[in-house]
């Protein structure tokens, strides 16, 4: 558990005590891939757009309707990459997908990005 010392803080960062470096970017890698696929710059933000509209979810049309709007070529592997990371999940009668939904591992991350947003920019935050 990261300990946090309450009365100081950066930037409304928390300054971290007693925990060591190791512990800290243990899964550093994995956070930064998950950051990378959430701030892409491709299809015109196309990863954050579909997680966004998937909210309350969309059909297969509707996800190769965003597509087009954006001048993607192809959705499945943007959508894959999404539901890699659980961020998304299919939606759909038994053995068949007609289409996604985002996740609640997927609406925290939306949120967690749009939190560095406001407090750092989002031009530094992609």
């Amino acid at each position: 558990m990261v300990q946090q010392q309450e009365s100081q803080r950066f930037e409304d960062f928390p300054i971290l005590a007693g925990v060591t470096i190791k512990e800290i970017f243990q899964n550093i890698e994995a956070v930064a891939e998950l950051h990378a696929v959430l701030s892409s710059p491709r299809g015109e933000f196309l990863h954050r757009r579909l997680l966004h509209a998937l909210r309350g979810g969309l059909t297969h049309d509707e996800i190769e309707r965003l597509r087009k709007e954006h001048g993607v070529e192809e959705s499945d592997r943007h959508i894959h990459k999404l539901a890699k990371w659980g961020l998304i999940e299919p939606v759909g009668p038994e053995g068949e997908v007609t289409g996604y939904v985002r996740t609640e591992l997927g609406e925290q991350a939306l949120n967690a990005v749009r939190e560095l947003e406001r407090k750092i920019g989002e031009d530094r935050a992609t």
